[in-house]
């Protein structure tokens, strides 16, 4: 691996930078707070951030959500689902079950940014990370270039071809499917 494509510390912070997790779910929460102990109706969505245009309560399977619009769009895949209640009639809003409920968005996401702004600050872990990183990078293109080298003696019509399941057993890959 050159020097230009090693992996350095300021990109292992840069990423944990990217990967810090939007506060949105708390304004959200805050929101439902205000509305403690009332129906769940639409008219809730008009107080969110982007409105209606953005958010959708669906209500399926038993359980009521609270969704952008884009995560039903994207397969879950980005957006936001945040479960409100396991019934789909009658939901009271109750703050306190939805953040109980919604760990990944409350809780676990403060525990994950803390996480990253920890790493992020710390030189010596950032350091760390990307040495090993390349490392694996490293160790990956060894890697490839030793099959390369056994495929030319197992490959199709070459001299150890007619048993080189057996040869890749023997250096411990599974499968060759």
């Amino acid at each position: 691996m050159d020097n230009q494509s090693r992996i350095t510390a300021d990109q292992v912070r840069a990423l944990l930078e990217e990967r810090m997790e939007s506060s949105e779910p708390d304004a959200i929460l805050e929101v439902l707070r205000k509305h403690a102990g009332k129906p769940l109706t639409v008219r809730i969505l008009d107080k969110l951030p982007g409105g209606q245009e953005r958010w959708r309560i669906r209500r399926e399977f038993g359980m009521a959500n609270l969704e952008t619009r884009d995560y039903r769009q994207t397969h879950g895949r980005g957006g936001m689902s945040i479960l409100l209640a396991h019934s789909d009639t009658n939901v009271l809003i109750d703050p306190a079950y939805i953040e109980r409920h919604n760990t990944s968005y409350f809780e676990a996401r403060v525990e994950r940014n803390a996480k990253r702004l920890a790493t992020k600050t710390d030189p010596a872990a950032c350091e760390r990370m990307a040495e090993r990183l390349n490392r694996l990078l490293e160790a990956r293109a060894a890697l490839a270039q030793a099959e390369a080298a056994l495929a030319e003696l197992t490959g199709f019509d070459q001299p150890f071809s007619p048993d080189s399941t057996q040869w890749d057993r023997l250096s411990g890959e599974v499968s060759r499917a």
